[in-house]
């Protein structure tokens, strides 16, 4: 694997751990009076605790990427269940180690709450960290794009499978974010007018990469709200689809792969 390409998929790893490991710290910080921040709304103990694990198992994999794992987990494989309060400040002791102070700006100043709801600090990092995942992805749909355009089917095959494996550690996430008090979100949403998760750049690039929206989808306010994306497509972004079509005309694909997809297989993910 080329430097650049390994140097990069670290620096995402590097990211989802900083961002899920600062939404625990926060949480750590108001558990022991550290701070005052977003002061209303604050969760019960048993939801905090619930966000300790799912935070871990949220950052475990990229942790694992890193060569780091072992220090949250040992001596057992069950600590995060077990004490997730030190799961948890493991996880964070293990970000912030080495950490230089430009990227410690960086992480306080993309902390930008409309509210004083404790809540909107969680649903913040996730969705920065959702994004940091949809841009990993886009970035391995498109080596998979180059790989399957100048016949290297074994190398589509390994991007586009550590692709899925970004998209499958990303489930935690979800059940994180789950952890957030619907008053809380009811509350901090009616300061964010304009503002949705429809916007989202990297999904809709991650998405237009699998296969080229339709014209109704590529007119929906979900592309519109994304202009920037819409011209690559308009402008003819390829896709994987039609790479992948393109590489089976020209013969470049022999064997699985190719019945593969005369079985019907397609790449489709499904739009939000």
């Amino acid at each position: 694997m080329r430097a650049g390409r390994a140097g990069g998929r670290r620096e995402r790893d590097r990211l989802l751990v900083d961002l899920v490991a600062d939404a625990l710290a926060f949480e750590l910080a108001v558990a022991t009076d550290a701070t005052d921040l977003l002061p209303e709304q604050r969760p019960e103990p048993t939801v905090v605790a619930k966000r300790y694990r799912l935070g871990v198992r949220a950052g475990i994999s990229a942790l694992t990427r890193l060569g780091r794992v072992g220090a949250v987990t040992d001596p057992h494989p069950v600590t995060a269940t077990r004490d997730p309060v030190a799961a948890a400040t493991a996880l964070h002791r293990l970000a912030v180690a080495g950490r230089d102070p430009a990227r410690e700006r960086v992480l306080r100043l993309s902390m930008l709450p409309v509210y004083v709801s404790h809540d909107e600090y969680l649903f913040i990092r996730v969705l920065q960290a959702y994004e940091c995942v949809f841009a990993g992805v886009a970035e391995e749909l498109r080596d998979t794009i180059t790989a399957l355009a100048t016949g290297r089917p074994h190398r589509a095959a390994a991007s586009l499978a550590y692709a899925r494996e970004l998209i499958s550690d990303a489930g935690p996430l979800f059940s994180l974010l789950a952890t957030m008090q619907p008053a809380a979100f009811r509350t901090f949403r009616d300061y964010t007018e304009g503002a949705s998760a429809i916007q989202s750049r990297s999904y809709k690039l991650m998405e237009s990469l699998c296969r080229p929206p339709t014209p109704d989808r590529l007119d929906s306010t979900a592309y519109r709200s994304v202009p920037e994306v819409r011209d690559l497509v308009r402008s003819g972004q390829p896709s994987i689809d039609q790479a992948y079509r393109a590489a089976v005309r020209d013969g470049l694909l022999r064997g699985p792969t190719r019945r593969w997809y005369a079985s019907g297989w397609r790449p489709s993910p499904r739009p939000c």
